[in-house]
């Protein structure tokens, strides 16, 4: 069980340990002063269900009163004195900024259970922790904790260790009846982190970036906690080919280096997210200009060699996860991602906080929508025209190269500044105004209320953000994001001030204006390793389904 200080509870926090399924725990003056139950929404189901026949019957008992004409008034309802049913009260109400030292001992005086509420929503139960509770607590278990070590003994003792499975049937076996395969199934999904030596605040998350484009070719990996946050240093292996064996081989290498570090501090690899540039559908590779590469089932053959659950999602929709976990993107909002990476362009599509992924996978790939300005350049995916070709940082180098340019693609940025160099600048002008015409695309299309943009800070500038797409704003939240706009006299001001124009002038009726804030910024290997960690905690309960049970522990 997780604990954290009375002062550390939010209400993020709380909605991820639901989804995780967690209990935390909650301490005050570094004491355990209470226990934490998040509410999920299976929660709220079962509760339904298990009043429903109380609801039924309040129903029931107003129809006899209204057919008898025995109608209470609200006022005379409120003020009548209802006996508790078997002594129990009703929980009262608390927000977390009402939570306290105080207020947690005044509960438990009065034995009292709180729910927590955040924003009008109740996240949680809040069960005191008493002397009694605790002393009762120790009395139940007594002889079952006995009883388990005198059997863990005999165990060790014939070297024949019992399965959580074979463990859950003896038990079904000794209480007829008590459990059906079903919830045998469900229980080994629950269970292990209560039974497995791994508790939940050992727990660690691996993220893993794979780059297969450019001269650098590499996979890059970090363990973070259960918020995607890095707890180590990130491992970096080069890629030395794009065969399929070598990207597994170098994947698990990652993973396995990572749970060697994480063993000794006793902690454990619970899950990895892996993120690469493509086609990517249900955890597969169908398809990326980088590599010959068809259905490459990266997903699945990872987690039979690691033993854990395993995802994988591609480089654009994982940042849009990580924009969501940063907050750039609301909860319910509509949204908009495009990401500039080396050689490629991708997009994301956010509708109500949910990522669309197209029926397919295929949502997003904007690098290959074709543009007039790019009718002669050769795309990596074989085609001519595509967006790609035209606005990165290799299709602006490779242009100017075949132009007569000497250099590379850093010494182009530098050129820009030169004010007499009419084809460097050019060629940013350019590569801005082809990706402005489809961002009009998008604009018109998902009508989206955010955009976040990510790219190298030679073309987009410094990390910023905008209350509309053509008004800085200064940032209140952090220091990190200046207002200022890259002048004209360098590449980025030249791409951005082009990439807006077009965009403006491509839009149809309030499509530009609707965006009511559009955000900057750069992203890392360490960034997108954090990102892929992100989406695998967003789908880690559905990852664990029974036809899928992972094993336990890291290869």
């Amino acid at each position: 069980m997780q604990t954290i200080g009375i002062r550390d509870v939010s209400g993020d926090l709380l909605k991820r340990a639901a989804t995780l399924g967690d209990m935390v725990g909650i301490t005050n003056d570094r004491v355990l002063a209470g226990v934490l139950l998040p509410l999920s929404d299976s929660t709220a189901e079962r509760l339904m269900q298990r009043n429903l026949g109380r609801i039924e019957e309040a129903i029931r008992a107003s129809e006899r009163e209204t057919a008898a004409g025995e109608l209470t008034s609200l006022d005379a309802a409120l003020a009548e004195e209802r006996p508790s049913q078997s002594g129990r009260r009703m929980p009262s109400r608390v927000s977390i900024r009402q939570l306290s030292g105080a207020r947690l001992k005044q509960a438990a005086e009065a034995s009292e259970v709180l729910v927590v509420t955040h924003a009008n929503e109740a996240l949680a139960l809040l069960i005191p922790v008493t002397l009694q509770w605790t002393e009762r607590l120790v009395e139940r278990n007594l002889s079952r904790i006995r009883n388990s070590i005198d059997r863990g003994e005999q165990e060790i003792t014939r070297s024949g260790l019992t399965s959580l499975d074979d463990f859950l049937r003896e038990l079904s076996a000794e209480h007829e009846g008590l459990l059906t395969e079903d919830q045998i199934a469900e229980a080994s999904e629950v269970l292990p982190p209560l039974l497995f030596p791994q508790d939940p605040l050992k727990r660690r998350i691996v993220g893993v970036k794979i780059i297969t484009e450019g001269d650098r070719k590499r996979v890059v990996g970090m363990a973070t906690d259960n918020f995607a946050r890095p707890v180590t240093d990130p491992v970096v292996l080069p890629l030395p080919s794009l065969d399929e064996e070598q990207v597994l081989a170098c994947v698990t290498n990652v993973v396995t280096q990572l749970g060697s570090t994480l063993a000794p501090k006793g902690k454990y690899v619970a899950g990895v997210g892996m993120q690469i540039a493509g086609h990517v559908h249900d955890d597969d590779v169908v398809a990326t200009p980088d590599a010959d590469w068809h259905h490459f089932a990266l997903a699945d053959r990872a987690q039979d060699l690691l033993g854990v659950p395993v995802i994988l999602e591609n480089d654009a929709n994982a940042l849009a996860a990580r924009a969501q976990q940063r907050h750039d993107i609301g909860k319910d909002e509509h949204a908009a991602v495009i990401l500039i990476t080396e050689c490629g362009v991708g997009a994301a599509f956010v509708d109500g906080g949910q990522v669309r992924r197209g029926s397919r996978g295929v949502a997003g790939e904007i690098g290959h929508i074709p543009v007039a300005a790019a009718q002669n350049a050769q795309c990596r995916c074989g085609r001519t025209g595509c967006l790609e070709a035209i606005a990165t940082p290799h299709a602006i180098i490779t242009q100017l190269r075949e132009q007569g340019f000497s250099g590379d693609f850093g010494d182009a940025v530098e050129a820009a500044r030169d004010l007499d160099n009419d084809l460097v600048r050019h060629a940013f002008t350019q590569a801005g105004a082809a990706l402005g015409r489809v961002l009009a695309t998008i604009l018109i299309m998902s009508n989206p209320s955010t955009t976040v943009l990510y790219g190298p800070e030679a073309l987009v500038g410094t990390e910023r953000r905008y209350r509309s797409l053509t008004q800085p704003q200064a940032d209140t939240d952090s220091a990190a994001l200046p207002a200022d706009e890259p002048p004209l006299n360098t590449a980025a001001g030249l791409f951005m001030h082009a990439l807006a124009v077009m965009a403006r002038a491509r839009s149809v009726s309030t499509a530009f204006e609707d965006c009511e804030r559009l955000f900057i910024r750069h992203t890392t290997d360490v960034d997108g390793a954090a990102a892929a960690a992100e989406c695998l905690l967003q789908r880690l309960p559905s990852r664990l389904a029974p036809e899928r049970r992972p094993r336990h522990g890291v290869a």
